[in-house]
Formats: C-alpha cells, structure tokens, sequence
C-alpha cells in the first residue's frame, strides 16, 4: 500500500490598524498568535478547519481506497 501523506497550509491576514496593544516579537507566544488567527478567520471557519483535518487523519488511519500498483 502506498502512503501520501496530507497537509493543509496557508496564511491569515491580520488587521494592524490599531496598534495599541503592539507586543514586541520576543514577548508574542504560541497562545497570543492562536487567539489572533481565530479572531481574524471566526470560528466556524477554525471548526471546518479542524474538521477537514481530522477527516484527513481519519482518512490516513482508516483508507477506504487501496491504491494497487503492478509492484504490489
């Protein structure tokens, strides 16, 4: 059987109009960013994120196609 692995990237745009709050980099954590990027997409856009990604993983755990090549 012929493993492919799947991903999923991109970017999120973060609005800087206010800067009130400006953080500088060495003081920014994992957490801070997390909060920022669900803010900026909403979360049912973070929810059909993660469900994409757990169907994905589900899908490498439990294939429901087996590729067969002349090899196999």
């Amino acid at each position: 059987m012929e493993n492919t692995l799947q991903s999923s990237y991109g970017t999120q745009s973060i609005d800087t109009s206010d800067l009130s709050n400006f953080k500088p980099f060495d003081e920014v954590t994992s957490e801070m960013v997390q909060g920022w990027v669900i803010d900026a997409m909403g979360e049912e856009e973070v929810a059909n994120l993660e469900a994409n990604l757990d169907s994905q993983i589900e899908n490498e755990k439990n294939p429901t196609s087996i590729t067969k090549t002349l090899d196999s």
